[in-house]
């Protein structure tokens, strides 16, 4: 449990375009599961939310909720439990900074469906009040089987003027197709519909910033979730800066990269090189090494792990950056890019050793048939030479 301080400083992210049905789902159906404290936190926090324009203390929510610091944890805790919100902490010597996103609550309709929301309703109210509420809050839908759906259809006009707007939305929507970086093991797609404008801000999203995040996750074997907290870490939200070195900093010490056992050649460099070593920790050089190929050369992790393996074979099991890195240019120059590419140059590299070295050519009287005049006849005409200089 990370304690929680007044001085603590906190932002919030609220959802606009909350449902009509938002108070009714909250009072009559959340309400009496999650306690009052909790559901006065989740309303005071949308309050604050909407109007927040800076970092404020947690002594700010004591006051308003005329609540002490346990019971604001108590009562972020159970909504958290609900869903009703997810909490994200950056913390920099005794102070840390929160980020609370709020969740809206499910509509009457879906939760009635969740068979542990209901139990947990009809334990707080019981069944007569239960069935009260459960009457109040399903609607009863028309039949329409009987019925003809007249309703008008968007004219064609008016769709094709939509596709403009698409176009101009591209403009604006965030890039994470890289040039030379394509095979980046990284769910960019979940990645934008789970982080907030506030944990990371649409100014700091350009493409250098996207890439490096993609290059770290896939090296490191980090996902989407474990990268928006580390993301919300590295940023300077007073200055709106991105720190990418500590981002990789931080990547470096998660330590849960996993093998890929369908193909142990597509998992994360990190745990490829760890599992070649019985699952010890790597050595700080030798994750140089890999961070080198990745950020520095774009390999794959394909790639890397095949020219991991590769070198380990062929130089004593020792990664030796300067080394590692002549064949990695090499690579480079002769467009490896997959897995079959890298084989390839492995292949022609072994048949290169192999390959008979040419016959140094030897001076004239060096060079003999076996005939001893022959060779008597040289030996006297380089004396001569020798003679007169």
């Amino acid at each position: 449990m990370t304690e929680l301080k007044a001085k603590d400083t906190y932002r919030i992210q609220v959802s606009d375009n909350l449902s009509p049905l938002f108070n009714a789902s909250l009072l009559s159906l959340y309400q009496p599961i999650i306690g009052p404290y909790a559901t006065l936190l989740y309303l005071s926090l949308i309050n604050e939310g909407l109007r927040q324009r800076s970092l404020e203390s947690h002594g700010r929510l004591c006051d308003i909720l005329n609540m002490n610091i346990m019971d604001v944890y108590k009562a972020r805790c159970k909504l958290e439990e609900f869903n009703l919100m997810n909490t994200y902490i950056r913390t920099i010597d005794d102070r840390s900074t929160y980020i609370y996103i709020i969740n809206h609550p499910l509509s009457p309709e879906s939760f009635f469906k969740n068979e542990l929301f209901v139990k947990l309703l009809l334990r707080s109210i019981g069944s007569k009040q239960f069935e009260l509420t459960a009457s109040k809050l399903i609607s009863n839908k028309a039949n329409l089987e009987e019925f003809k759906n007249i309703s008008a259809k968007m004219r064609d006009d008016e769709l094709e003027s939509l596709k403009l707007d698409e176009v101009k939305f591209n403009k604006v929507h965030p890039k994470y197709s890289f040039v030379n970086h394509d095979n980046i093991k990284f769910d960019y797609d979940r990645f934008f519909k789970k982080v907030s404008a506030l944990v990371f801000p649409i100014e700091l999203r350009n493409e250098e910033n996207l890439q490096l995040i993609g290059e770290i996750a896939s090296l490191n074997g980090i996902g989407v979730d474990e990268m928006i907290i580390l993301v919300g870490n590295s940023i300077d939200y007073q200055k709106k800066t991105f720190n990418g070195d500590y981002l990789k900093k931080a990547a470096s010490k998660v330590g849960n990269a996993k093998l890929n056992t369908k193909d142990i050649y597509q998992s994360s460099p990190i745990a490829f090189l760890q599992a070649k070593q019985n699952d010890v920790e790597i050595a700080s050089s030798d994750r140089l090494v890999l961070e080198n190929l990745a950020y520095k050369y774009g390999f794959s992790n394909e790639v890397i792990n095949t020219l991991v393996e590769y070198v380990l074979k062929i130089n004593q099991n020792r990664l030796i950056l300067n080394f590692v890195e002549k064949i990695a240019a090499q690579w480079l120059r002769i467009g490896v890019k997959n897995r079959d590419d890298a084989i390839n140059a492995c292949k022609q590299e072994n048949s290169a050793k192999y390959t008979a070295k040419p016959s140094r050519i030897m001076p004239e009287y060096h060079q003999s048939n076996g005939d001893d005049t022959d060779r008597d006849a040289l030996l006297a005409k380089l004396k001569k030479e020798l003679q007169n200089g």
